[in-house]
Order: C-alpha cells, then structure tokens, then sequence
C-alpha cells in the first residue's frame, strides 16, 4: 500500500499512511498485523503523532489532518500551501511542514492553527529541462522544474511566471 513518513508510537505499534491504500494503519511490528485506524483520507501523504491521542497526516497536497486515533475520525486542522511533502512536531505542538513544490517549511501553530513560513519559497525547485525562443529580439526562457512545473522566464529581467502546459491526447 506504499507506507510512507510513519511514526512509531509509545504503544510500540508503528503508525503511518498507506499512499496508495488511501488510509492511515497501526501495524503491530511483532507480528505484521494492520488495522485501519482512519479511510478518510483521499491521498494521504507523512503522518505523525501528537502521543495525545491524535495524530496529524497530510492530505491532497494542501490538506493538514488532525485524526483522532481512537475513533479515526479527521478534520482539516489546516490548508497548506500546494507541495506539502512531510511534517515534524516541535515541544509545543507546533507542525512544521516542507513544501517540495516550493523548497518551503511552513510552521502551523498547534493551537490557531495559523501558518507562518519559516524558509520562503524559492522561485526554483529542480532546475532541469531549458528552451530558449527568441521573438522580436526578446528572449524568453522555458525551465522545465521537476517539483514546480514548467517555467517561463524573461530572457532579460529574469521575471518568472509558471507556463499552463496543455499536453496533447489523441481523440
């Protein structure tokens, strides 16, 4: 089912999300046992434990979840900024979270749940593929950014903007 970002809890039991199960599992590690403890979640992604009975998991790429372990139960704690990719808790509570789309770490206070970034967002994330068209003897740049899409970029002031790609399917 792809476990990813799991966590083991002081019960001993690992608690993590199945990415591809599109639940959240405790897995027994003695025995390889699993059970479900949430199916609310349509694309989970890193899940980790507030040991308060709770845990939190991303969701769909912008969804912070708070699942209560008990019942399974989840609520939207927060919308993120699109790339969410893994998480970590702090003493406090406070969830800080990366953004790959975006080389960004966002914090989410436990409390308001309010989102402050702690790295900004870079205006690049993988560099790879370049094409250069040159009309009117302008030049524009055409980056494709492995985690940000494609870019298209002004030869001259270096001003970016993110490129719609429209792909090509045969009818």
């Amino acid at each position: 089912g792809g476990l990813n970002a799991f966590e083991l809890g002081d019960d001993g039991m690992i608690y993590g999300p199945l990415v591809f199960g599109k639940r959240i599992v405790r897995i027994d590690p003695d025995t390889g046992a699993m059970t479900t403890v949430s199916d609310e979640l349509e694309d989970p992604g890193a899940l980790k434990l507030d040991f308060k009975g709770s845990a939190y998991a991303l969701n769909n790429d912008v969804e912070l979840r708070k699942i209560d372990l008990k019942t399974g139960k989840s609520v939207i704690f927060a919308t993120l900024p699109a790339g969410a990719d893994n998480l970590a808790l702090d003493a406090a509570g406070n969830i800080f979270v990366s953004l790959s789309a975006t080389n960004a770490i966002v914090e989410v206070n436990a409390e308001t749940a309010a989102i402050r970034y702690v790295v900004e967002p870079a205006p690049l994330t993988s560099a790879s593929g370049l094409s250069v068209q040159t009309q009117d003897g302008k030049d524009t740049v055409y980056l494709g950014d492995l985690w940000g899409g494609v870019k298209q970029i002004d030869g001259t002031t270096g001003a970016m903007q993110k490129h719609e790609v429209t792909v090509f399917q045969p009818a």
